[in-house]
C-alpha cells in the first residue's frame, strides 16, 4: 500500500463522481456538533450559507439522537466512565450517512479516515438491524468547505422531495424524524 499513490488514484477517481446525475446536493452546517461547546460561527456566514441552500444541523435534532445512539453503544460495552464528550465527530458524520442517506461526502485528506470510520460504524449498525448498507464515497478534495460544512450527495427519494422547492429544514426534519423512528423500531 502506497498511501501517496493511492490517494492521488482516490482522487483521480472521484473527480468522475464528483456530481453524481441520481443525487441531490446536501450542505450541512454543522452547527450542532462543532458549536455545543464554543462559539457558533460568524451569524452573517451562516445567513449566507443558508440563502445557498445549506441546511442548519441544530435544527435536525435526530442527528444529535442518532450520534448519540452510535456513541452510548459503543461506550456500553466498555468499562469504567462515560467521557465527558461521548460521541466523536464519525458519530455524527455516520449519523448523517445514515438518516440523510448520504451516497457520497467530500472529504479531504486529513478527514479520509473519518470517512472509513464513519462507514465502519453505519455498517456495524445496520448489519445489527438488519438492514443493507451502502457505504457513502469519498470525494477527494484540496478544500472541503471548512470544519462548519458538510458538503455531500444523496441518494433518497425523500430527501430529494424534502429538499426541494426551498421546503429545506422542516421538511428534512420530519424525513430524519422517520428515518430514526424506522431504524429504532428494527432495534430489538
Amino acid at each position: 500500500m502506497n498511501e501517496v499513490s493511492d490517494a492521488a488514484q482516490i482522487a483521480r477517481q472521484s473527480w468522475s463522481l464528483l456530481c453524481p446525475s441520481d443525487a441531490v446536493p446536501v450542505k450541512v452546517l454543522t452547527d450542532g456538533e462543532r458549536y455545543a461547546n464554543r462559539p457558533a460561527p460568524d451569524a452573517a456566514w451562516m445567513a449566507a450559507a443558508r440563502r445557498d441552500g445549506g441546511v442548519l444541523e441544530s435544527r435536525l435534532p435526530q442527528l444529535r439522537a442518532m450520534a448519540m445512539l452510535l456513541a452510548a453503544q459503543r461506550w456500553r460495552e466498555r468499562s469504567g466512565e462515560t467521557p465527558a464528550q461521548l460521541a466523536d465527530a464519525a458519530d455524527w458524520l455516520a449519523a448523517r450517512i445514515l438518516l440523510l442517506g448520504l451516497s457520497h461526502v467530500l472529504v479531504t485528506a486529513e478527514s479520509f479516515a473519518r470517512l472509513d470510520l464513519a462507514n465502519r460504524r453505519c455498517r456495524a449498525w445496520s448489519e445489527q438491524i438488519g438492514l443493507p448498507f451502502a457505504p457513502a464515497l469519498p470525494i477527494l478534495v484540496a478544500d472541503a468547505g471548512g470544519e462548519s460544512c458538510l458538503q455531500a450527495w444523496s441518494r433518497s427519494a425523500e430527501v430529494a422531495l424534502a429538499l426541494a422547492g426551498g421546503r429545506g429544514e422542516a421538511a428534512l426534519t420530519r424525513h430524519c424524524e422517520q428515518r430514526l423512528q424506522a431504524l429504532l423500531a428494527r432495534v430489538s
